[in-house]
């Protein structure tokens, strides 16, 4: 079995005892149910990780030993941004989960005419996102966190530098024929994927004009989340396709 994820940040003295806050404290103990002396690893979000043992104090609070020196950890990312229009809070959870899973890099929300979320509640959900990120990197075992751009107007997200980038616009009024990606081994990515109820005509034309290609994902209509895991996993499929791993 894995050793268990903690996400604290360091120091870690080896040898010592590290306190677990309140939340993660009652995690382990009674979701996780750890017993005392199982492994688990340290690690603080940047790629940086460190072993212990688990050990719990009373029936509230828990501690880590660390058991070894502090190292750096191979970057599971790879070199996709995905620009998503916000969707519906359950489904915004669901995405960040699947972009930690999948290794992206970055998730830029985008503040789009069909957005389901205003700006305001986008502001205001920032630090559960966080959390829902956290927990997830902790799940998947991802040492380095899913970079969660603040929520912004598309047309803020357009004028981000992405030379270099293969720029792919999926959009439900494109051609369903299939059209190959054109993404290169090893070639930076960015996607953008429509709110519930899809992009619109004009943002359509801001996309090609900011040099993003449409694309279909077939005949069918797919729910937000699903459009992200398949792209996700085409892209990344693509951009791993030369020998060797593909580092960020």
């Amino acid at each position: 079995m894995s050793d268990v994820n903690i996400h604290l940040p360091p120091p870690w003295p080896v040898g010592e005892r590290v306190p677990l806050p309140a939340d993660k404290a009652h995690h382990a103990l009674h979701v996780q149910r750890l017993a005392t002396g199982e492994a688990v690893r340290l690690f603080d979000g940047a790629g940086l990780a460190a072993p212990g043992v688990f050990e719990p104090v009373g029936k509230r609070l828990a501690a880590v030993r660390v058991t070894g020196p502090a190292v750096e950890l191979p970057d599971v990312r790879h070199p996709l941004d995905l620009i998503l229009a916000l969707p519906r809070h359950e489904t915004m959870d669901t995405v960040i989960r699947q972009a930690c899973e999948l290794g992206v890099a970055r998730l830029h929300p985008a503040l789009s005419e069909r957005s389901c979320v205003p700006v305001r509640v986008a502001r205001q959900k920032a630090d559960h996102w966080h959390r829902v990120m956290v927990a997830a990197c902790e799940q998947s075992g991802r040492a380095a966190f899913l970079e969660l751009v603040p929520a912004r107007p598309l047309t803020e997200i357009l004028a981000d530098d992405f030379t270099g980038a293969r720029r792919l616009f999926f959009w439900e009024e494109a051609p369903a024929a299939h059209a190959p990606w054109g993404i290169a081994p090893g070639q930076p990515v960015v996607a953008a994927i429509g709110p519930e109820g899809g992009w619109s005509a004009a943002e359509a034309e801001l996309f090609a004009a900011a040099g993003f290609e449409i694309r279909s994902l077939g005949a069918l209509i797919l729910r937000v989340d699903t459009a992200v895991a398949a792209v996700t996993a085409v892209a990344v499929h693509q951009i791993r396709a030369a020998p060797g791993c593909v580092k960020f």
